[in-house]
């Protein structure tokens, strides 16, 4: 299969208008929230929607497992298969969350009610918040075999809109609070839930009207895609769950060992984590696709060739803002929120050094799902994955600062890529050693630079007295330069150059 790059341009083009508006989005409204809800409110916020985030982990494995049958049956132009699957991934999401929708009313509750710490003027409230969250996790379940069906079909244009919609009403949902009495926090988690509610149900409406595939036989039973799904979902469920047990593991432990004050830092570089993963996300949707689809035609060069470049791209996508906000990181907090929460300096820098892995490696990841061996990689993935929480749990326990809990996922992160490349080439028996030399190898020099040049810069502007948006702007400007004149091929510069000018 050809690989449709003005395709995959006009779709990278909404995905981007996408993320750029729901992250400016986010990061105002976050301030709001910070100030109408308090530290402590925020802090409860947080940890609440985090024990429901813990089992939401059935949400990414039904999303891949849907778009890849999906994608695969469109490469072969078979729209029986596309109904079928369709309805299968409907069945499996409709029982899966009957399922979780059991451990949250149960397993939940018994966490908020008797293992948090939560302060004495929230705990009469945090239940009824916790349950007007578990409603919002009911409608994020539905939509995911629309959503899916929406990305299979490449159409970005309605992804985005839908995406920045469900940011402006949680936006919307933050300035009400200004209006809202004494019960700011309930009043919050009422306004998110109904902005996950309406998103949902447009989805919903969109995908019935927009493709004649969408349709729903609820005592139709296709036993062998039914069977398919469940399967391939079922290991990416395993590696799903132990990536929401790392990370929200990690909030719960900080609760219990910190306080609430270290929960509202984990959700503001929460918000980060938020925004670069969108960024990394919005061209990787636009890829997806076309990965899966080459993979099903069996084009392994074409698909080597567009999961590397992917890589490159989505990384130096990240890196343009991880080194100007990595090296100014205490003046944008400053900036953006007036008085943060303490730590929340440092959980920002190693999430971004996080998501900067993760971005490098999320092509790799799709193209393991793509070929649907996942059964050995979900198994060691997620050993490595809740390795964390136990090394997070015995530091804290000892006495270490919060900070270690990051500093741990970056370093397992960081080990993971690199067991990810061996899975590839020696399970999979995949030929990757041209990714390490023509773009790894660039990317790490890449890296290196900008930091070493945005810290002599800022070092410089330190000495003339210059101000914090100077060394900030200085910073995003060595980094646009050093990455477009080392980072890119002198082929791929002519590309961008023409489609800027275009």
């Amino acid at each position: 299969m050809a690989v449709n790059v003005k395709r995959i341009a006009k779709n990278s083009i909404y995905l981007y208008i996408r993320m750029v508006v729901t992250m400016l989005i986010t990061i105002f409204s976050s301030r709001v929230v910070l100030q109408t809800l308090g530290i402590e409110g925020f802090g409860t916020y947080n940890i609440i929607y985090g024990i429901v985030t813990l089992f939401l982990f059935i949400q990414s494995s039904l999303n891949t497992a849907t778009l890849r049958f999906i994608s695969s049956s469109i490469a072969i132009y078979c729209e029986k298969e596309q109904i079928k699957i369709f309805n299968s991934s409907f069945q499996v999401t409709i029982a899966l969350s009957l399922l979780i929708l059991l451990l949250l009313e149960t397993v939940g509750l018994y966490l908020i009610n008797n293992v948090l710490n939560i302060g004495v003027e929230y705990r009469g409230i945090s239940n009824f918040c916790y349950q007007v969250c578990v409603l919002s996790y009911v409608f994020q379940m539905l939509r995911i075999p629309f959503t899916s069906l929406v990305v299979s079909h490449e159409r970005m244009s309605f992804y985005a809109i839908i995406s920045i919609v469900e940011s402006i009403c949680k936006l919307l949902a933050a300035f009400l609070l200004f209006f809202s009495g004494d019960s700011k926090l309930v009043d919050y988690c009422v306004y998110i839930s109904a902005s996950t509610f309406i998103c949902t149900a447009i989805t919903i409406i969109y995908s019935v009207i927009s493709f004649s595939t969408c349709r729903i036989y609820i005592m139709r039973n296709d036993v062998d895609y039914l069977k398919k799904i469940l399967v391939f979902s079922g290991w990416t469920t395993l590696s799903s769950f132990s990536n929401s047990v790392s990370q929200q593991g990690g909030n719960i432990l900080m609760n219990i060992y910190s306080g609430v004050i270290a929960n509202a830092a984990w959700g503001i570089a929460h918000q980060v984590n938020t925004a670069f993963a969108a960024l990394a996300a919005s061209l990787q949707t636009a890829f997806s696709p076309q990965i899966n689809k080459s993979y099903a035609e069996r084009d392994i060069k074409g698909l080597m060739t567009l999961v590397s470049r992917s890589s490159s791209i989505a990384y130096y996508m990240v890196l343009f803002l991880s080194v100007p906000i990595i090296c100014n990181v205490d003046f944008i907090l400053d900036f953006w929120l007036v008085t943060p929460p303490g730590f929340s300096g440092k959980f920002c820098v190693f999430i971004i050094l996080f998501q900067m892995i993760d971005t490098m490696q999320a092509p790799f990841n799709t193209l393991i799902f793509a070929t649907g061996k996942v059964k050995f990689y979900n198994i060691w993935l997620s050993l490595i994955l809740i390795l964390n929480v136990i090394i997070s749990a015995i530091l804290l326990s000892k006495g270490y600062s919060p900070v270690f809990v990051p500093i741990t996922m970056f370093v397992l992160n960081g080990i993971t890529g690199l067991l990810r490349f061996l899975h590839i080439n020696l399970y999979l028996r995949i030929e990757i050693k041209d990714y390490f030399t023509n773009y790894l190898s660039r990317m790490l020099l890449v890296t290196i630079v900008c930091f070493v040049t945005s810290y002599v810069f800022i070092f410089v502007c330190d000495k003339l007295m210059l101000g914090g948006l100077i060394k900030f702007l200085i910073s995003a400007i060595l980094t646009i330069f050093i990455v477009f004149l080392l980072g890119f091929s002198k082929a791929d510069k002519h590309k961008l150059l023409g489609i800027l000018k275009g």
